[in-house]
């Protein structure tokens, strides 16, 4: 029984000891290291210079050079492009860990997906530093591009997206092949060319996102009211949204365009929730309080290509495109006083009747603020009289905790005006909550008559 027992344990610690894995990748678009390591080429754009080509270390930024992207005409700003472009001899670098006691050196072999019920063989890799006692790989996007798409070597613009694994293994016997008994592991590899219609914001309608609305903040604007289509965040080039860039221009929207051309003041990218498929970020900040801004957005994929840029302002209200944004929702103004409060300002008699400005009720209220009542003259009159004179109120009811108990009654009703207005509109919340109120004092008023003697 102990020499069972022994044997297990020894057994379960020498495939334990045998493992290889990874711990880092560079030289690639992007890399996702959770999970079965994914390892990503962007293709998005014009294809690199030689000043970039040639170079082993370096991607190109194909955003700056859209205007020369092929079939990219009047368009040009809007082609979709990467900032982290692949070309044939970028090299790739995989950082493993392994026992010391698997003696030999690591090689790479390339295998495409399979396509239908065929699997294509595995290409057994030429590597860069073959002497490299199992600790790293190097190997160039050529032989993937090549592995993957043989027509296609230079990973060159016509190239379309694929996808493959790669086995890392250390050849203990050094006879190029894979067997059982060699500590092994994988890497998918992804390479991603978006389709040209992609470049359109919306294209598919199904797997972009088709509206959006900008909201003025304290030298902030918020993005908001981003609706997706039903296949977000999958992309039709077979991508995954990972995040939106936001561009921004002072002039009109016409002038907000991606990176490399004119540009004021430049641009920001709001992250994408995985789970949810919400944005983890809505806010782009640094703005000047008093100056108009103008919004587009495109969307960031996982490997790094940007595409389905927003197009120019093609309604019937020119206050897109004339340098005022008076009533274009693609445009928001900054404003220090009627914008949504810093997190060091209070929401005044809200706060002072809940007690912190962590109570969710609050930032209800801030929204129908800056959402509803700052869109409209009449609300934004309001909002400064509330500011001359809530902080006293909250100053007032603060320490008194049976003032505040009756402020917290008080705004019950005014929370679910403000809550129903967010979801329906200002007006029918209007109606609706109206209806209701009449549905409950007319009962009291005949009841309270009833009880009341008459002379």
């Amino acid at each position: 029984m102990r020499f069972s027992i022994l044997s297990l344990a020894l057994l379960f610690t020498t495939n334990v000891w045998a493992a290889i894995s990874v711990t880092g990748i560079s030289g690639a678009s992007s890399v996702n290291l959770s999970g079965t390591p994914t390892m990503f080429g962007a293709l998005g754009g014009a294809e690199c210079g030689n000043d970039v080509a040639n170079s082993a270390t370096r991607t190109c930024d194909s955003c700056r050079t859209a205007s020369v992207v092929p079939n990219c005409t009047a368009t040009a700003p809007l082609c979709v492009c990467s900032e982290t472009r692949i070309h044939a001899n970028l090299q790739a670098h995989i950082t493993l860990k392994k026992d010391t006691a698997d003696v030999g050196d690591a090689k790479v072999m390339i295998q495409p997906a399979a396509t239908g019920t065929t699997t294509a063989a595995g290409t057994v890799l030429t590597l860069t530093s073959a002497a490299n006692g199992g600790n790293s790989v190097d190997f160039t996007w050529g032989q993937i591009c090549n592995a993957l798409d043989n027509t296609h070597s230079t990973c060159g613009a016509g190239m379309g997206s694929f996808t493959g694994t790669l086995t890392i293994w250390i050849d203990k016997n050094n006879d190029n092949a894979v067997t059982t008994d060699e500590p092994q592991t994988t890497v998918s590899v992804r390479v991603i060319n978006p389709d040209s219609a992609e470049a359109v914001f919306g294209a598919t309608g199904s797997d972009g996102i088709g509206a959006f609305t900008a909201f003025p903040g304290d030298g902030k604007v918020f993005i908001e009211n981003t609706k997706a289509g039903s296949g977000f965040p999958n992309l039709a080039g077979g991508s995954i949204a990972t995040s939106l860039r936001v561009f921004i221009d002072d002039a009109k929207l016409d002038n907000a365009y991606p990176k490399g051309l004119t540009l004021s003041p430049g641009s920001d990218d709001l992250g994408i929730d995985s789970t949810t498929n919400e944005l983890t970020a809505h806010t782009v900040k640094n703005l000047e309080n008093g100056k108009v801004y103008f919004f587009r957005i495109a969307i960031v994929d996982n490997a790094g290509n940007v595409l389905q840029y927003f197009p120019p302002y093609t309604g019937n209200d020119p206050t897109c495109n004339d340098g005022t944004g008076t009533n274009c929702p693609y445009a928001a103004t900054p404003d220090q006083v009627l914008g949504l409060l810093s997190k060091d300002v209070n929401c005044f008699i809200a706060t002072a009747a809940y007690g912190s400005t962590m109570e969710p009720k609050l930032q209800t209220f801030r929204d129908f603020r800056y959402k509803i009542l700052l869109r409209h003259e009449w609300g934004i009159r309001f909002v400064k009289w509330y500011y001359n004179y809530g902080p006293k109120a909250a100053q007032f009811i603060f320490d008194k905790p049976a003032l505040r108990a009756v402020a917290r009654g008080l705004l019950w009703p005014v929370f679910g005006f403000t809550w129903m207005s967010l979801r329906l509109g200002l007006v029918p919340a209007a109606l609706l909550f109206l209806m209701l109120f009449t549905a409950l004092t007319i009962p009291l008023w005949l009841s309270f008559r009833r009880s009341t003697p008459r002379v």
